[in-house]
């Protein structure tokens, strides 16, 4: 896994992250996960914010349109850009 980081100066020095992540073809015999609930460490609480911070002052919006008004909807923000036309 690859992780760039670039910082942008006319965004006030926010530090914009590029990953490059594997993803496996769908498999149809797997079970596909509905809901998560897991507690995060200190070190991903701060990042989940700074990310939900990034999307909210970007005035990012998930794929209907909704903008992003949570932490919950930054983690949907992410993997709807994960996910591919191939994934539905």
């Amino acid at each position: 896994m690859k992780k760039q980081t670039k910082t942008d100066p006319s965004r006030n020095g926010e530090r914009i992250k590029t990953l490059n992540l594997p993803l496996a073809p769908l498999r149809e015999d797997v079970y596909l996960t509905e809901h998560l609930d897991f507690r995060l460490s200190i070190p991903n609480r701060r990042t989940l914010r700074r990310l939900f911070d990034g999307l909210d002052e970007a005035g990012a919006r998930l794929p209907n349109g909704r903008r992003v008004v949570s932490v919950s909807d930054a983690v949907r923000f992410v993997l709807d850009r994960l996910a591919d036309e191939n994934d539905t």
